[in-house]
């Protein structure tokens, strides 16, 4: 069984069960060593490339120079503001163009310095939340029209 933190491993090796408080110990430093990282920056994964390799991180930018190799997925380019990263998914990019902003989680890889992509989100106005506030204010207009009509024909 797998259990978060090192309480077990510890309530193990206090009961004098060494190899069992060691498995506990090895999969909590797993834990930790692959934890997500969160969203960071292209500029500081290449000036802490080394905390960062093997992680998963995400990076938030706009895509750039989309090369589709069939049966082998998308390979493109994030400009995030700070530098620019290479991004490799196998996943569907069919709703994604040059110039859009998206937001990539994946795993980074110093050796090859990029991202091996596990999600790419579409964001900004046209893509993620943006779409529900274009809806949302659409609706809004739409009942303004009406009341205002309403409101002339007394």
């Amino acid at each position: 069984m797998f259990y978060l933190g090192l309480t077990p491993a510890v309530d193990a090796l206090n009961n004098g069960s060494y190899d069992i408080s060691k498995q506990y110990a090895q999969e909590a430093i797993s834990l930790a060593e692959n934890a997500n990282c969160g969203e960071t920056r292209v500029r500081d994964l290449r000036a802490l490339a080394v905390k960062y390799d093997g992680r998963t991180i995400g990076v938030s930018g706009k895509v750039r120079d989309i090369d589709t190799a069939y049966g082998h997925g998308d390979k493109f380019v994030v400009d995030d503001g700070t530098g620019l990263i290479t991004v490799e998914y196998e996943g569907s990019m069919r709703d994604i163009d040059e110039g859009d902003d998206v937001l990539v989680e994946g795993v980074f890889s110093r050796s090859n310095d990029a991202i091996e992509a596990e999600k790419v989100e579409k964001t900004g106005l046209y893509g993620g939340s943006g779409i529900l506030l274009i809806i949302i204010g659409l609706i809004a207009i739409a009942t303004v029209i009406l009341y205002s009509n309403a409101v002339r024909k007394g």
